[in-house]
């Protein structure tokens, strides 16, 4: 499976880059409302591991990092970021991983909490882009 993040219209999905939409994506656009962003609750870790406390219908961001072989981010680029639509997606990620640490290559990290390491592409539009 294929998930395509973008911030972009319909219109422009179709032109700019519609090439990549296949019939097993799964796409997450910008509607009218906007994500709630990630409060740090934890509640992902913790309470109900892997799903996300807020309920704005992008509680589930873990189980699609999870099950995809590819995850591909189409983002406006923001002050050398992603657009705040993108940013508050990409935090809710955080149940990718358990609150607990290993040691990898002799540095701290988190330990994933799913065997799936998708391939991510991310591609960055604006009116400033060198």
């Amino acid at each position: 499976m294929k998930v395509l993040l973008h911030d972009l219209s319909e219109e422009e999905l179709k032109s700019c880059a519609g090439h990549l939409l296949t019939d097993d994506m799964v796409v997450l656009t910008k509607t009218d409302k906007m994500p709630v962003k990630c409060c740090g609750c934890f509640n992902c870790w913790l309470k109900n591991p892997g799903v996300c406390a807020m309920k704005d219908g992008y509680e589930n961001m873990g189980e699609l990092w999870s099950k995809c072989d590819e995850f591909i981010i189409i983002s406006k680029c923001v002050y050398g970021e992603f657009s705040i639509f993108v940013k508050r997606l990409i935090d809710r990620s955080l149940p990718l991983c358990y609150p607990f640490f290993c040691k990898r290559e002799e540095k701290m990290h988190h330990e994933l909490r799913y065997n799936n390491h998708p391939q991510i592409t991310v591609y960055f539009y604006g009116d400033d882009m060198t």
